[in-house]
């Protein structure tokens, strides 16, 4: 049996928002100390990365940050 290293690091982030948009799919995910994740997802669900909410961020609110989700540079989630 294999078994993960690390445990998910998005495990204590709840769904506020999803998106569509060509061919990915946007997840908004917020925890409770208030960090920001949007999680993208292509189509064929091959490919799952995510961008961080910043402190370059700071002057946007969340509905700001969330309004267009195709803008930011997405990697992997042990990356940010």
């Amino acid at each position: 049996m294999i078994r993960a290293k690390f445990t998910d690091p998005t495990k204590n982030f709840v769904t506020h928002g999803v998106q569509t948009t060509g061919a990915y799919t946007y997840v908004l995910l917020i925890d409770l100390a208030g960090q920001v994740l949007i999680k993208r997802i292509n189509s064929t669900q091959s490919e799952i990365l995510f961008t961080k909410k910043t402190t370059t961020h700071a002057e946007q609110s969340i509905a700001d940050y969330w309004a267009d989700p195709t803008g930011y540079a997405y990697s992997y989630i042990f990356t940010i």
